[in-house]
């Protein structure tokens, strides 16, 4: 029958639009809660700071860690130079204009982000 049909076909719309924002909703659901970790972190983290800034250990501790996270990120930075990441010339250029920029130019590393991510966008 034509109207059993309908009706069947609507149940399958309703159920395949309710999957849809099912889905879209753990998605932002993800994203609500990992925005909520990371600005409980950053919160205990600089409350610790008020706390502990003036503090001769606390000073001596960062001084230690400034250089390990510079190491770790530098280390980071290595294993990425590899072929499948620099596929021709352009990479390599997009790569030493954003390395000359932040190391001599002093350019803002967020602003040096977006346009390399531009740059690229454009190229490829």
């Amino acid at each position: 029958h034509p109207i059993v049909f309908i009706r069947y076909l609507s149940v399958i719309r309703f159920v395949a639009l309710l999957r849809i924002h099912t889905e879209f909703f753990f998605k932002i659901r993800s994203v609500v809660i990992i925005l909520i970790i990371f600005a409980v972190i950053f919160f205990i983290i600089v409350r610790m700071i008020a706390k502990f800034g003036n503090s001769p250990v606390f000073k001596g501790v960062m001084n230690v860690l400034k250089p390990a996270v510079a190491g770790l990120i530098g280390a980071a930075a290595i294993i990425l130079i590899t072929p499948e990441n620099f596929i021709d010339a352009w990479s390599w250029v997009i790569f030493a204009a954003a390395f000359a920029l932040s190391w001599w130019g002093k350019a803002n590393p967020i602003l040096l982000i977006i346009c390399d991510g531009i740059a690229g966008y454009v190229i490829y």
